[in-house]
């Protein structure tokens, strides 16, 4: 018996190990490929989703800050509001498309496709607060 203490060998500092590793980065890899290939037909749902939400917030944003109940926290778009909501909407529509097609040019990166989920779910929670706030003005006007 020795008297020194054994310790467990740590598996990465053995060789042999970094075989499977290497093999389970690839399986993830692909796993992913997979997952984005299957997202694709979800794709254009998702972006034309993104799209009516951001028209629907728009219009609402218009309604909200026309009827002094509401104001535009983007000072940028605040200031294209204030000078015309039409123009506030052109801008809108314009930032929110030319978004989409960066997002759709790039739609098999992983990066692309979890903005755009990141972007629903986003304007899904908008949509939610603006909903929230017709049904408070509605109980309580």
């Amino acid at each position: 018996m020795s008297s020194h203490p054994t310790y467990p060998v740590s598996p990465v500092s053995s060789i042999d190990t970094l075989e499977p590793l290497h093999h389970n980065v690839e399986r993830y890899g692909e796993r992913i490929a997979l997952w984005l290939e299957r997202m694709q037909p979800r794709f254009h749902a998702l972006t034309l989703g993104i799209f009516i939400m951001n028209v629907l917030d728009g219009w609402l944003t218009i309604v909200w800050v026309q009827l002094h109940l509401a104001t535009e926290a983007n000072p940028l778009m605040d200031a294209l509001l204030q000078i015309d909501p039409g123009l506030f909407m052109a801008g809108k529509l314009s930032l929110i498309f030319l978004s989409l097609r960066i997002v759709q040019h790039y739609r098999h990166r992983l990066s692309a496709v979890l903005t755009l989920l990141f972007a629903f779910g986003l304007y899904s929670l908008i949509m939610a607060y603006h909903l929230l706030a017709m049904t408070v003005i509605i109980l309580f006007l």
